[in-house]
């Protein structure tokens, strides 16, 4: 049966397979990265509503309505840069500096 196919048909569908596996490689990679960022940024803006509350609680409650959400808000972005910023240094700071370590090149 495989005589009858083109063997140009057999190439391009060894090429797509090929493609297929490369993409679900690349989509399990993007997929984790993707988690670890969603878990960063999540700590991150906990960890900012919490020094947000603890302020709160040494301080007192804003004037107004307006300042409170305001306050929240600037405490629950910094939050979330600061979870970013922890992301990006887990995921390329720490992997370049074992790979410096653990590489075989003289120094």
């Amino acid at each position: 049966m495989l005589s009858k196919i083109p063997l140009w048909c057999l190439h391009l569908a060894v090429k797509t397979e090929r493609i297929f596996v490369r993409l679900t490689e690349i989509t399990s990679i993007c997929r984790n990265a993707g988690k670890g960022l969603f878990l960063s940024s999540a700590r991150g803006c906990l960890c900012g509503l919490g020094v947000g509350l603890f302020l709160f609680l040494r301080l007192g409650a804003p004037a107004t309505r307006e300042l409170s959400g305001y306050v929240v808000g600037l405490f629950l972005m910094a939050g979330l840069k600061f979870g970013f910023s922890m992301w990006v240094i887990r995921s390329l700071v720490f992997p370049l500096i074992r790979h410096i370590r653990h590489s075989n090149s003289p120094t």
